[in-house]
C-alpha cells in the first residue's frame, strides 16, 4: 500500500535520472542494503521495502537499456 501511494513520484524521479546517475544510485542502494544486512541488530534499510525499491530501480535501468 505504501509503494502504491508513492509509486508515481518514485517512477518519475527514476525517469528523470540519466543512465550514469541511475546506475550510481542502484550501486549505492545495493551497498547500503547489503552492508546493513551484515550488521547484527541494526536496520539501516535492510527491510523488504528498501530491497523492493532497489529492484524496481534495476528493472527501470534494464528496460531503459533494453537488456534482454
Amino acid at each position: 500500500m505504501v509503494f502504491l501511494s508513492m509509486w508515481p513520484f518514485y517512477h518519475k524521479g527514476l525517469k528523470t535520472l540519466d543512465d550514469d546517475n541511475l546506475k550510481n544510485s542502484i550501486v549505492v542502494m545495493f551497498g547500503v542494503w547489503s552492508v546493513s544486512t551484515l550488521i547484527p541488530y541494526v536496520d539501516l534499510g535492510s527491510n523488504n521495502f528498501c530491497a523492493f525499491l532497489m529492484l524496481y530501480a534495476v528493472v527501470v535501468y534494464i528496460k531503459r537499456k533494453k537488456i534482454t
